[in-house]
Parts: structure tokens; sequence; C-alpha cells
């Protein structure tokens, strides 16, 4: 995973472009290539929806790294089953 930490994390749910930039930059090639495996004519849609929902839930704590990929990817695996 990419360099970021959970000060980027709290700044991103703060709003601030570039921490929310470097989020994007290093989950959404992982995060496309997960739903491409799994769905491949619907990923691009998918990825973006994710997306979509971690800014409306932008709020909600998430603590750590490895804490908001899980939560990330599990807005995947939901949006998956959808």
């Amino acid at each position: 995973m990419g360099h970021w930490s959970d000060a980027v994390l709290a700044s991103a749910k703060e709003g601030a472009e570039w921490a929310v930039t470097e989020l994007y930059r290093d989950l959404n090639p992982r995060l496309l290539g997960y739903l491409r495996a799994r769905e491949p004519r619907a990923a691009d849609d998918l990825v973006a929806d994710v997306w979509l929902a971690v800014a409306q839930h932008s709020g909600v704590s998430r603590g750590a790294r490895k804490a908001f990929r899980g939560w990330l990817f599990s807005i995947a695996r939901r949006r998956l089953a959808d």
C-alpha cells in the first residue's frame, strides 16, 4: 500500500483536497482491479459508487489505515452484491 498516514486520512475527512487525492491515487487502482476481477462490465460504475459512498460518510470515524481500507473494500463488496 501507499505511504499515506493516519494524518492524511484525518485531513481527507476534514475535506482537504490534497489528502483526498492522495488516498484516491493510492487506493483506486487496487479497488478498480478488485472490481474488474469480479464484475468487469460494471467495474467503472461500481468504483464511482464506492467513492461516492465514502464521500457521503466522510464524518464516520475510521481510525487507522488498515481500518479505512477494510471499510472501503467492504463498501465495494456490498456494491457487488447489489
